[in-house]
């Protein structure tokens, strides 16, 4: 297991959090509670507003909807908005995760086992990330009635939880239009669109059979190669000078589960990059190769 590096100058918050503990995990609940079903295919879209301030998190919006489709959009104003959408196993509680997430963070020989504790009583939906001053929209299929936990992902770990209650049956919603799509495999390597619009909506799949998901997108300088960023990530004097103004991420994504995105960031070249603790070693993947180089037109 890697120890901590230095914070890389110039990535998303909840990147540098990753890099500087390598360890970390980004998890995220969303919940809701529904209200009759309407007609199966004339059912509008919850739409749900999260406002991330210093003072806390604010959700605004439907409390009671049925499966399906859900709309999100994360306000990020002063305090980043780095959020997360889950569902938890009945003998499992928000107080659960907080604690196996502070042993995961602390490190030591139990630190694997609590990750994969937190990893086998949680399923992660996906939910947008804000930096400061940002605002971001996503959409996130909930494909079962359940009691959702949407809260804030902190420096610490998880925080700011709002619980919603969500009822079946699933709603045939439409599902979210999207511009392109980035798949996460089991083998830490990504697949899907390796050139991307540089304004438009992303369909994040995760195809992986255990390991959760979240994807990270960084601008980098023109001619920035996948070893140049991987040997930066694991070399705690390296201040991934490559990278420049403009990135994008997502909250995490269980195996078997999609979430779409949208985005506007600068044309260029970017590394798309994951994260999220190994469950077999607790290095990011990122760390262990999960990168790609992608274009953005």
């Amino acid at each position: 297991m890697l120890k901590a590096g230095a914070p890389k100058r110039g990535l998303p918050t909840r990147l540098v959090i990753a890099v500087a503990s390598m360890i970390a995990a980004s998890l995220v609940p969303l919940s809701a509670t529904t209200t009759s079903a309407a007609p199966a295919d004339r059912a509008a879209t919850p739409s749900l507003r999260v406002v991330v301030s210093k003072s806390g998190v604010d959700v605004t919006g439907p409390t009671r909807f049925q499966a399906g489709w859900v709309r999100l959009t994360t306000v990020a104003h002063k305090t980043p908005g780095s959020m997360e959408l889950v569902r938890f196993r009945r003998d499992y509680t928000f107080k659960d995760l907080q604690f196996d997430i502070a042993k995961t963070f602390a490190g030591g020989k139990n630190a694997l086992k609590h990750l994969n504790r937190a990893i086998r009583h949680t399923k992660f939906y996906g939910a947008p990330a804000a930096d400061p001053g940002k605002v971001t929209h996503g959409g996130a299929f909930l494909d079962r009635p359940d009691t959702y936990v949407l809260f804030q992902f902190g420096d610490n770990g998880p925080i700011n939880p709002t619980r919603l209650h969500v009822r079946g049956p699933v709603v045939k919603r439409a599902a979210p239009e999207s511009t392109a799509t980035v798949v996460a495999h089991e083998d830490r390597r990504w697949g899907g669109d390796d050139v991307l619009p540089a304004q438009g909506a992303i369909r994040f799949v995760n195809r992986a059979d255990y390991s959760p998901h979240f994807v990270s997108l960084q601008h980098v300088a023109k001619g920035t190669t996948r070893k140049e960023v991987i040997d930066c990530i694991n070399d705690p004097a390296c201040t991934f000078d490559f990278a420049r103004a403009g990135s994008a991420e997502t909250g995490s994504l269980s195996p078997g589960k999609a979430f779409t995105f949208g985005y506007s960031l600068p044309r260029g070249t970017y590394a798309l990059m994951c994260f999220f603790p190994d469950p077999e070693t607790g290095m990011p993947h990122a760390a262990m190769g999960m990168v790609r180089i992608v274009t953005l037109k």
